[in-house]
């Protein structure tokens, strides 16, 4: 009896982990360079925000000359940030001068003003859940 309903409790919980297939976000990108380089997309929680390489989600394409959707899927559920750097070099990552400031156009998630230092995760992060979401991210050129 007992070993059924320990089985019965590893089915629902199994059960319910599968219908947590990740949420659906896809991320436009505008603009972007023309044929230069890469565009790195990544999804962030509180804790590896702002540092594109540690978030858990991360994706690097090509370039285009127009308008870029890319599409990436949530772990979990939850709030998250997204960073977009366009990678100008195609050297995957985003190159910064002594001071630490991009040379590169970088862009995140509620396209807030990029002033001195990087935004807080609470002016960046969106909710994630079940449904898809469609995130517009404006690149801008930081460094003069």
């Amino acid at each position: 009896m007992k070993l059924s309903r320990l089985l019965t409790a590893a089915v629902i919980s199994s059960s319910a982990q599968a219908v947590w297939a990740g949420s659906a976000v896809e991320v436009v990108i505008n603009p972007t360079p023309a044929h230069e380089g890469n565009i790195i997309v990544a999804l962030c929680t509180p804790e590896s925000f702002p540092h594109e390489e540690r978030c858990p989600v991360r994706k690097v394409v090509p370039a285009k000359a127009a308008e870029q959707a890319i599409a990436l899927s949530a772990p979990a559920p939850g709030r998250y940030a997204v960073i977009a750097v366009a990678d100008v070099n195609g050297n995957s990552k985003l190159d910064t001068n002594v001071i630490g400031i991009p040379k590169e156009p970088v862009g995140v998630s509620r396209n807030p003003a990029l002033r001195f230092g990087p935004p807080k995760f609470d002016e960046t992060a969106v909710e994630l859940n079940d449904n898809p979401q469609r995130i517009t991210i404006n690149l801008k050129r930081v460094e003069k």
